[in-house]
Parts: C-alpha cells; structure tokens; sequence
C-alpha cells in the first residue's frame, strides 16, 4: 500500500512537466537527467513530510517510505531497473538483460513478486517507447529520449502502469482474504477501488490488537 501511495506521488510530480509542449519544464533544467534528479529531490522532500500513524505498529503499512537515491535510475529499499536509451534492453544493477535467471535474480532481490513484476512493467513503458523513438528515427532517438519533455511524459505513464499493477494486487488480496477492509457506500460501488492509507493502517492496528490479544490468552481462535 505504501509502494501505491508513493506512486501515486510521483504521477501527481510528474504530470507538472508534461503537456503544455514542455513549457512547464523550468529554464534551468536542459537535459534528461537533470529532469530526473530535479523529480527525485522533489519526492524525496515530499516523503521528509511524512510521519507513521500515531501508535502504529514496528512494520505498518504506509510507515516506512524508501528515498530515492541521488545520481542512477533509482534506489530506496527496492532494487531498480534501468532502459538502456542505445539498445532499449530493460538492465538489472548488475547491467544484465533482465530475462531469464537475471530476472529470477531481480525478483529475489526485490523478495516481493508484486513489486518486481510492477518494476518491470514500469521499465517495460520505457523500452516501449525507446523502441518506438528508434524505429521513427534511429539516428535521433537516443537525444530525444533524452529530453526533459520526453523523460517527463516516459517517467509519468511508466508510474501509471506501475501504480495499476500494484492497485491490481491490492484488490485481489483485499476482495479474496478481505483483511478486515471496511470499505465506504462509496468504495463498495466502486469495482476498481481499494483501501486508503488511512484504512490500511486501522487495518493493521486491529490486526495488531488481535495478535496481542491471543497471545496474552485472552480471546480464543
């Protein structure tokens, strides 16, 4: 849920410098990896404000965000994929293309098969669209993927997509195992919706409650 809310943050950062032709990219920034660095320092200025639920527990949801790294195609607690712009091979940090025992590999680094599989469906956008760039216009594609505009609208629908495919795994397990969600008139009506932040971590505080509470002996399974 936490991986949802955050990104869910980086559309919402990314959406400021698409459209509008790149007009609303600032002067100063002139290349692909400035835009990223400049996104980086504006998510990680926007986690600095975020505090656990009061009275939430060691592990809870939503508590423990990662910090992207400076410099690089990410980092934080979840290893990242990078989309080589020359070859648009989607890379592992050990620079391997990412099939085969490679992604087994990344997949056991990640210890989370919703979280790898959303990475690479994230880095699956931008080799898509480093595929597209190279077969309109092979000698170009590499400097206009390099782009502030062009990173920005690559960056915003790779977090789209990845954001979907964490939602997706959230409301399997929220509609199959029910976790104790108490869903609003309005979420039940919804068939696309799932938990807020808010009730993930009520969630995990009566779940904490009911563990404490069998442990002391004190209710019976």
């Amino acid at each position: 849920m936490d991986q949802y809310q955050q990104r869910t943050k980086a559309i919402e950062l990314w959406k400021q410098y698409t459209g509008n032709g790149g007009k609303n990219i600032p002067e100063g920034v002139k290349t692909g990896s400035q835009m990223e660095e400049l996104f980086k320092t504006q998510f990680n200025d926007w986690l600095a404000t975020r505090r656990p639920a009061p009275n939430a527990a060691p592990d809870d949801l939503g508590s423990l965000p990662c910090r992207l790294k400076k410099g690089g195609g990410g980092g934080g607690a979840v290893p990242q994929l990078e989309t080589e712009l020359k070859s648009c091979k989607i890379l592992t940090p050990a620079g391997e293309d990412v099939q085969g025992p490679a992604r087994k590999t990344f997949e056991a680094s990640v210890n989370c098969k919703v979280e790898s599989d959303a990475v690479i469906a994230h880095e699956e956008v931008h080799q898509m669209h480093c595929r597209n760039a190279h077969k309109l216009d092979p000698a170009g594609a590499e400097d206009f993927l390099s782009t502030p505009w062009m990173t920005a609208e690559s960056e915003l629908d790779a977090y789209t997509k990845h954001r979907e495919e964490i939602g997706k795994a959230i409301r399997a397990i929220v509609q199959t195992r029910g976790c104790g969600w108490q869903p609003t008139e309005r979420q039940k009506a919804d068939p696309d919706s799932i938990p807020t932040l808010k009730q993930v971590q009520e969630m995990s505080k009566r779940a904490w409650q009911a563990a404490a509470a069998l442990s002391d002996g004190g209710v019976t399974p």
